[in-house]
């Protein structure tokens, strides 16, 4: 039987993984390489850095992760040492797409979209492409850069970064890359942040670092309008106060926590740690299901106003904004990001 050391947060972990073997769960900021000691397999989420400080020296041979992005793990460490790891790509990017579409009915006071709205979707791997399905399904008009993806397939078309910012609305889906020619810290700086038109709605779901803090909150403070939508943060858990308090919405990091995302990654990375303890090879997981994203009894009109009775993220951002006195913004941050809990709409037509 396996010794699996897991992060407490990670849904259902221990009824799921039992099976396999000892699951013994720790909050992920507080795993260390003693707790590892006696470890055969360890499963994270984003808020554990999995790389040489943690795993050198411990018997760990499998590395799950129950998330899409994979900026806190070191790939290469783990390959070089012949550790196993999986992940759980696509199984958020419902969620995320939902919290995009929530946050611009909620800055458009319940507004619908229509073929005069345009959407620059920044990165179109999972999370993007389900955003973009979920924006066009409505009317919308979606422009996307990729570059890295534009370089290898001819799917659809993609712009140049600069030709998407003139959308009424700019929403960031890559990851956070820091070398290579398609680096994305800093991907929106003094240039990108300036192209944004007068009235845009511009999100960052992504990753801290993406969008430039700084660049951001001048241009906030400034006499040019601009919406700003922050789900990730430079430094979390402890992010820019003042950041925080000139977000339009700001949530922290949750916009894929969704019920059924959390249990679609746990259940991605147990499959892939079931094939591992049978000798098996990893196999091919895939959380996007091509569907009408919308019950058939609901018409593009009543869309709107179905999302904002599902999930109220104004409400949810003011209450989050106000950051008590007694309180650090690091444990402010955490206490959130721990206790929320929503439905994805469609699976959750019933309690739409």
């Amino acid at each position: 039987m396996l010794r699996i050391v897991a992060d407490n947060l990670i849904t259902e972990v221990e009824p799921i993984f039992a099976p396999l073997g000892e699951v013994t769960t720790a909050p992920g900021r507080t795993i260390d390489r003693a707790l590892l000691q006696q470890a055969d397999v360890l499963l994270v989420r984003s808020v554990t850095r999995v790389d040489a400080d943690l795993l050198r020296d411990t018997p760990v041979r499998f590395v799950g992760s129950a998330t899409a992005g994979l900026d806190h793990v070191d790939l290469d460490w783990l390959a070089a040492n012949g550790i196993r790891f999986a992940s759980a790509p696509g199984s958020n990017a419902r969620a995320v797409a939902e919290y995009v579409l929530a946050a611009t009915f909620a800055i458009r006071g319940g507004r619908g979209i229509d073929n005069a709205f345009s959407v620059g979707v920044i990165g179109f791997g999972h999370v993007g492409q389900e955003v973009v399905r979920l924006f066009e399904s409505l009317g919308a008009r979606c422009l996307i850069s990729d570059p890295p993806r534009a370089v290898v397939l001819n799917d659809r078309e993609y712009l140049p970064l600069a030709d998407v910012l003139g959308c009424d609305l700019v929403t960031v889906h890559t990851p956070l890359t820091r070398t290579g020619p398609h680096a994305t810290a800093g991907l929106l700086g003094v240039s990108e942040i300036q192209r944004l038109t007068p009235g845009a709605i511009l999100v960052n779901a992504a990753r801290g670092g993406v969008v430039d803090e700084a660049v951001l909150l001048a241009r906030l403070a400034g006499d040019v309008p601009l919406s700003a939508v922050i789900d990730c943060w430079q430094g979390e858990p402890s992010i820019n106060a003042d950041l925080l308090a000139a977000a339009t919405i700001a949530s922290p990091h949750i916009a894929g926590h969704s019920r059924e995302a959390k249990l679609r990654g746990t259940m991605m990375i147990f499959t892939q740690l079931a094939a591992y303890a049978a000798g098996s090879p990893p196999p091919s997981v895939n959380a996007v299901e091509d569907v009408w994203p919308w019950p058939d009894n609901v018409t593009v009109a009543e869309v709107p106003d179905r999302v904002a009775r599902h999930y109220d993220i104004a409400a949810d951002s003011a209450r989050f904004i106000q950051l008590p006195a007694d309180v650090t913004m690091a444990a402010w941050f955490d206490r959130w990001r721990g206790a929320h809990r929503r439905h994805e709409y469609t699976i959750s037509r019933g309690r739409a």
